[in-house]
């Protein structure tokens, strides 16, 4: 029984539409960051400095703005003062996004991050869900031979649709549903129980 090959099951979308929400809150959490650095040092950033930004942190920022501190003896507090400026919001920015730093990696396009075409498709193909044994091939093949009998057989009206709940009676492997493109119960795959076969 060797030389398995996984198949496609089906792609878990809540758990990648709950990912990418995560992601695109981090990013805006980036961008955000990025922004409060570009104010309180009164320019434009380089395209390398947000990428040390997303990745390395802010240490420099604080560095350049100690090289304009105009009482170099006196406390970090004071020189921010006499500079007029606020790094409360920077700091603020930071620890908003510290937590997630390094754990995700985000386009830069236009000078903002985003999650590209290419990003997005990593994050969905995380989300597909695929056999992991010999059993579950063969499960999963009878089950869709079965499933594509019983859209057919309601759809002659062979099936009392009314009794369609019983089906879990007869098997584990199948749950009544609602087809997302039909928009109606169907019999479909319980690839919940599917994926416990084998183990």
């Amino acid at each position: 029984m060797s030389n398995f090959k996984e198949q496609f099951m089906y792609h878990n979308t809540k758990g990648y539409e709950r990912e990418l929400a995560i992601q695109n809150d981090v990013c805006e959490r980036l961008n955000n960051l990025i922004t409060e650095v570009s104010l309180v040092l009164s320019r434009e950033l380089k395209k390398t400095e947000k990428i040390d930004i997303s990745s390395e942190g802010i240490d420099f920022v604080y560095k350049e703005l100690e090289s304009k501190f105009p009482f170099k003896d006196a406390e970090e507090d004071f020189n921010y003062k006499a500079l007029g400026i606020d790094v409360s919001r920077v700091k603020d920015a930071e620890s908003k996004y510290l937590p997630f730093r390094n754990k995700y990696i985000f386009a830069l396009d236009n000078g903002t991050f985003c999650i590209d075409e290419f990003i997005n498709s990593k994050i969905y193909d995380k989300f597909n869900v695929y056999t992991e044994n010999h059993k579950q091939n063969e499960a999963l093949n009878i089950c869709k031979k079965l499933e594509e009998n019983f859209a057919e057989a309601t759809e002659l009206g062979i099936i009392d649709t009314s009794r369609m709940k019983f089906v879990n009676n007869i098997t584990k492997a199948f749950k009544v549903d609602v087809d997302q493109i039909l928009k109606e119960f169907r019999i479909k795959i319980d690839y919940g129980y599917l994926k416990k076969i084998g183990f």
